[in-house]
């Protein structure tokens, strides 16, 4: 009799762990961590072909800037060193990414704007292409932009 307890109490305190650490185990395999962005990124963005006014001032402002992301997770958020300190925050899935204002601006004259782009490359070379777009601003068609990582990655 005791002997049959004895085995009882081996599957209770050995077999049910195994089991749920070969469960979480599996389960875990196929989750995918989302692209790494974090660093200090050198962005160009060519407003040449924009008209003067509204959307001139508003892209001429981050026509050659740097941006530091900081990632948690797919969130971001990115800091513009443009003279006003710009803060972006956004997304990434997969290798797509979305960035904007907090709160969307009510002209075209309050330099706001969004960003859309694809992430391409390794880790220690990662770079990045896409569009600058300005909020409620229907005259300014979206500005291209290329930006490329600026700092060495650790621990990647």
């Amino acid at each position: 009799m005791l002997k049959n307890n004895l085995i009882y109490v081996y599957i209770a305190l050995v077999g049910l762990p195994a089991v749920g650490i070969v469960t979480v185990l599996t389960t875990g395999s196929k989750l995918v961590a989302p692209i790494g962005l974090s660093g200090s990124w050198n962005v160009q963005v060519d407003a040449s072909s924009l008209p003067p006014s509204p959307c001139g001032p508003l892209f001429k402002s981050v026509e050659q800037v740097a941006m530091n992301i900081a990632q948690s997770g797919p969130n971001f958020s990115a800091t513009w060193n443009d003279g006003r300190k710009t803060v972006l925050t956004g997304v990434v899935r997969d290798n797509q990414l979305q960035m904007g204002a907090a709160t969307p601006a009510a002209t075209c004259n309050q330099d706001q704007f969004r960003v859309t782009a694809t992430v391409t490359g390794p880790p220690a070379t990662r770079s990045m292409e896409g569009s600058l777009f300005a909020n409620w601003c229907a005259d300014c068609p979206p500005v291209p932009f290329k930006a490329a990582l600026a700092t060495a990655r650790r621990g990647h």
